[in-house]
């Protein structure tokens, strides 16, 4: 009997912690851009409680842009404790990301690898987050109009997904 609440208490330890992903989001969520979290609600238009900004709406080819996750309302409480974000092409549909990611904050986010090296950031622990900022360098050769994309979670329990900057230019 005992062996069995053993093995029952290890499966549902197990089971949380490959739920949550506390140490980044996995590669699969890199396509939809959404948390796999059983039993989560998604927080949708109006309820979104968090954006992604940057510090220029236009760039140069070498240039490198400064992407912030922050609060909408500065003076709510909330925090957040996990995010996927990628920058992709607008009006593309094919679902590539462009440009590379690198952190600028200790503990709090590191680069990914979704279909080429760095074109994701995400968390790097589950700690409660009011914001974090981190460097996008933009392709090399390519130019155009790019929007900043991902999941933003909550906690557990309660996710956004679709959660966009502005566009900003490369030219």
């Amino acid at each position: 009997m005992e062996s069995i609440i053993v093995f029952a208490l290890i499966s549902m330890l197990v089971t949380g912690y490959a739920a949550a992903y506390p140490d980044g989001a996995p590669k699969e969520a890199c396509q939809d851009l959404k948390p796999d979290h059983e039993g989560a609600s998604q927080l949708v238009g109006q309820n979104i409680l968090f954006k992604i900004t940057t510090d220029a709406d236009v760039y140069g080819k070498q240039d490198i842009a400064t992407v912030t996750i922050s609060k909408v309302d500065a003076n709510s409480q909330e925090t957040f404790k996990g995010f996927l974000i990628v920058a992709r092409k607008v009006n593309a549909l094919d679902g590539t990301n462009y440009g590379e990611f690198a952190p600028l904050e200790d503990n709090k986010s590191q680069a990914v690898t979704c279909s080429s090296t760095g074109d994701a950031i995400t968390h790097t622990n589950n700690e409660a987050k009011a914001s974090v900022s981190f460097e996008w360098v933009p392709p090399v050769n390519t130019t155009g109009t790019f929007v900043f994309m991902g999941a933003i979670v909550k906690d557990i329990d309660t996710y956004m997904t679709g959660v966009k900057s502005a566009t900003i230019r490369v030219s």
